[in-house]
């Protein structure tokens, strides 16, 4: 350890030093005597010497203190799926000289932040691991799950200091697709069947999100649909009709079908295996409903009152 001198007085001389690693020391104090004809003689212990020394890691630095996290999420390129999961790391709490310090884990907060929610921070759970080496558990409790899609940040904190390594960085996307949070779109008007033309198809529109109602932004999810026509008693009847579904990569299912007929049709979407709640489709005939509309709007024609036996009262005079 280097160290710093100076006479007091005649026979007094003074040493100081920084002791800067922590651990047990001896602390040899020798002096070289000038031998016979100024050369320099052996050196001599001083009585005492060497001395015992046993020095104490100082108050933990926010500056020196290091994160143990896995490399994604230190380097801010873990991305996750929205729910539970393992969000845990360590942090080992050291001095301003290196030396790894007693845990604390009153003096160490963590906080979530959703980036584009600042003011929903959600404190996360520290817990003490070793006091040998310093280290706290960091980690979100399972009420604490990011379900938001967006980044997020982990901010730790030493009192009201930042640790150098902090915030951490990670995103997190939506969920796989639940089918009670999912839309059906249907068009804005009412799919019409046309006797004269068997091509024209009616479409519809599912957008799916997760069980945390974040909307997905990608496709791949196994969707089905299928349509059968609804007799009056409300059974359905037929062998039913599969739709053609259209993966648009970004979320949103389109499916088209075209039916032949003026009748009910019950429309069943599933996604993931699981179903979505069944949509009814009425098809009508434009002209046959104008032309029911004519006949109620024209008066019954007029009848001549006739006597007994059917005959018209002649006119007097």
């Amino acid at each position: 350890m280097p160290f710093e001198g100076s006479w007091l007085e005649a026979d007094e001389y003074s040493l100081a030093l920084v002791a800067e690693r922590a651990g047990d020391f001896e602390l040899h104090v020798w002096v070289e005597l000038t031998g016979r004809g100024g050369g320099r003689a052996a050196r001599e212990q001083l009585p005492g010497s060497p001395l015992a020394l046993n020095v104490q890691p100082c108050r933990p630095s926010a500056a020196t203190s290091i994160i143990c996290a896995p490399e994604p999420l230190k380097s801010g390129t873990l991305t996750m799926a929205a729910g539970p999961a393992d969000i845990s790391f360590r942090v080992q709490l050291r001095d301003e000289y290196g030396n790894t310090t007693p845990a604390n884990e009153r003096a160490l907060k963590a906080l979530g932040i959703v980036a584009h929610a600042p003011d929903a921070e959600r404190p996360l759970s520290v817990t003490r691991v070793s006091d040998a080496l310093g280290e706290c558990l960091v980690s979100y409790q399972p009420a604490l799950y990011p379900m938001l899609v967006g980044e997020y940040r982990i901010a730790i904190m030493l009192g009201h200091e930042i640790l150098g390594e902090s915030p951490l960085v990670f995103a997190v996307t939506p969920g796989p697709a639940d089918a009670p949070n999912c839309v059906i779109s249907m068009p804005s008007r009412a799919p019409i069947y046309d006797p004269y033309s068997n091509n024209r198809p009616f479409s519809a529109t599912l957008t799916a999100f997760d069980q945390f109602g974040n909307r997905l932004c990608r496709g791949g999810a196994n969707v089905m649909a299928r349509v059968q026509q609804v007799e009056r008693n409300g059974e359905t009847t037929g062998v039913p009709l599969s739709a053609n579904v259209e993966d648009c990569k970004d979320g949103e299912y389109r499916f088209t079908f075209t039916w032949h007929r003026v009748s009910l049709v019950l429309l069943q979407v599933r996604i993931e295996n699981s179903d979505l709640e069944p949509q009814h489709v009425e098809f009508f005939d434009p002209l046959a409903q104008m032309a029911q509309r004519a006949r109620a709007k024209s008066p019954p024609p007029e009848q001549e009152e006739s006597d007994g036996d059917g005959r018209g009262e002649e006119s007097e005079g």
